[in-house]
């Protein structure tokens, strides 16, 4: 962030998801924003705050992150592909295409492929 007088601050950027009642979509998303008061080792991070378990992001994020054959499924999945036309453009079965799906919401950490393809976008990966 930029103070008052033009000068860089360093700032904490923290999102959460609220889910909605049905467990399945998100209601809310909440950002909350705050100096550091403490160094990190990477300029960027994904943390779980349930499990702890933190991602580092880097220039390289899409590299890091999803493999290429992740980033092509989702691609197709972003372009409104279904997994059994996915399977059919990467010539691979509807159940490879089912667990790059499952890989691809546990490493971004979200609900469903809908939110994948959000944050891989806000991400750069796509």
């Amino acid at each position: 962030m930029i103070s008052k007088n033009g000068e860089w601050i360093d700032t904490l950027h923290r999102l959460f998801y609220i889910p909605a009642k049905d467990g399945k979509t998100i209601q809310f998303a909440l950002c909350l924003y705050g100096g550091m008061n403490f160094e990190l080792k990477s300029e960027s991070i994904i943390m779980d705050t349930i499990t702890g378990q933190a991602t580092e992001l880097s220039s390289s994020t899409g590299i890091k992150i999803l493999s290429p054959q992740e980033t092509a499924v989702l691609r197709l999945i972003d372009e409104g592909n279904r997994s059994k036309g996915i399977a059919d453009i990467l010539c691979i079965s509807s159940h490879t295409v089912s667990r790059h799906r499952q890989n691809i919401i546990a490493k971004l950490k979200v609900r469903n492929s809908a939110e994948a393809c959000k944050v891989a976008r806000n991400l750069n990966l796509l």
